[in-house]
């Protein structure tokens, strides 16, 4: 919801830092005044597919299946592209939980 309403500094409570300043960038260059939306994201399975110690946090890399049916839509309503019916999608989620336990998305690759 963050993403699609562009409330950057909301996300700023669950994404690390070199990692929201890239997806600021991206949102930018790919949307500027346009939205991305985002209908009925499911998550169908999550798997762990490691996990590491750095300093002082722990971070999991998660691989993530799921669908979701997703728009690029104009400022002035227009769709610009997408479909209209649920796409599959995989991608590896990189979490990081530091010492006060607290999480944050670190990065997404798709595969």
């Amino acid at each position: 919801m963050d993403w699609t309403m562009k409330d950057f500094e909301q996300m700023l409570d669950y994404i690390s830092e070199p990692f929201y300043y890239l997806q600021y960038y991206v949102f930018q260059r790919d949307f500027g005044i346009s939205f991305d939306i985002i209908y009925q994201p499911e998550i169908i399975e999550a798997a762990p597919i490691s996990y590491k110690q750095e300093d002082n946090q722990h971070i999991f890399r998660v691989q993530i299946n799921g669908k979701m049916t997703n728009f690029a839509i104009s400022s002035e309503g227009y769709v610009l592209n997408g479909k209209p019916f649920p796409r599959l999608f995989s991608e590896y989620w990189d979490i990081s939980v530091n010492s006060s336990g607290k999480w944050y998305l670190v990065n997404i690759t798709s595969l």
